[in-house]
């Protein structure tokens, strides 16, 4: 599971799954190769089982509004198909009250009909830029870029998960 911070956030993803009558457990090993980080199931009816993928955000603030951009991954460190590729059903992404779960195949397909990625510009320099821009780390063969979660929700199905009272 790695970090701290998202030992917290899969706690509360798993809090906020279980509020909305969902089971939970986090991926295996074979999984985990396809960027699953937890499957989970309504617990009324099994055959409803979702594997989820919960990805980084930033939140860049102006003088007059903040807005919360999401991580996208084209392509991994080292080339070959990011995420954005792999088999989960829903993307998810914190916010402040609540969780985004975004459907995968809308989202894709939304970033690639739309040329969200902007491969026909050249990459920028540095992760903050990545503004529907591709950013690439040095040494490495990745594609990134951010998007703000707003556009996503406007333009892709959608499930919104209200964090439990507790968890705010």
């Amino acid at each position: 599971m790695g970090s701290l911070k998202f030992q917290t956030v899969f706690k509360l993803f798993s809090d906020c799954a279980a509020a909305n009558g969902f089971n939970v457990r986090l991926s295996t090993e074979k999984e985990k190769l396809n960027d699953i980080d937890m499957v989970i199931w309504d617990a009324s009816d099994k055959t409803k089982v979702f594997a989820v993928a919960i990805k980084n955000t930033i939140l860049k603030k102006s003088k007059k509004r903040k807005h919360l951009w999401g991580w996208v991954e084209l392509a991994d460190r080292h080339g070959n198909e990011g995420w954005l590729y792999k088999k989960c059903t829903f993307v998810i992404y914190e916010r402040k009250k609540d969780f985004v779960l975004i459907h995968k195949s809308d989202f894709k397909n939304w970033i690639q009909s739309n040329n969200l990625a902007r491969w026909d510009l050249p990459f920028v320099k540095d992760s903050w830029s990545a503004a529907y821009r591709l950013f690439r780390r040095p040494k490495t063969k990745e594609s990134i870029f951010h998007l703000k979660v707003a556009d996503a929700l406007k333009n892709c199905r959608h499930h919104i998960w209200v964090k439990p009272e507790e968890s705010n």
